[in-house]
């Protein structure tokens, strides 16, 4: 969607944790995953969603999961804004020390740009800004 979620759209948007979780869950070999997509959103100050889990209460793989993730929304092409580069993305992330496990910071943003780069081309994700 192009446009700013309206407060519907968000609250709906706000659901798919827990839709996710439910459906993961049924699955034998996802199931240890379940957990990972029902965290996805929580913050590690205790500020995110579905159920405002703070700090080491976050599974371990949904607070790498959410560096990954902020990291592949900055540095993809949106409707509402360009993709940033990977040293604008590794600055914005580093930064926020609010939302994101330092440990899982300091583990991603030790991958090189370049490997970042080839991942992003073998699985044919849009070109990553230089």
């Amino acid at each position: 969607k192009p446009d700013k979620l309206t407060d519907e759209e968000w609250q709906e948007m706000h659901k798919h944790p827990e839709a996710g979780y439910r459906i993961i869950k049924r699955i034998g070999f996802l199931k240890n995953a379940a957990e990972m997509v029902r965290a996805h959103h929580e913050r590690y100050d205790g500020n995110g969603y579905p159920r405002g889990l703070k700090g080491d209460q976050i599974p371990l793989g949904a607070r790498l999961f959410m560096v990954a993730d902020t990291y592949d929304a900055l540095t993809s092409e949106r409707p509402y804004r360009s993709p940033v580069t990977y040293e604008a993305a590794a600055e914005i992330i580093g930064k926020d020390d609010c939302q994101f496990d330092p440990a899982a910071v300091a583990t991603f943003l030790a991958i090189a740009p370049e490997e970042l780069r080839m991942i992003a081309e073998r699985y044919h994700d849009a070109d990553l800004p230089s």
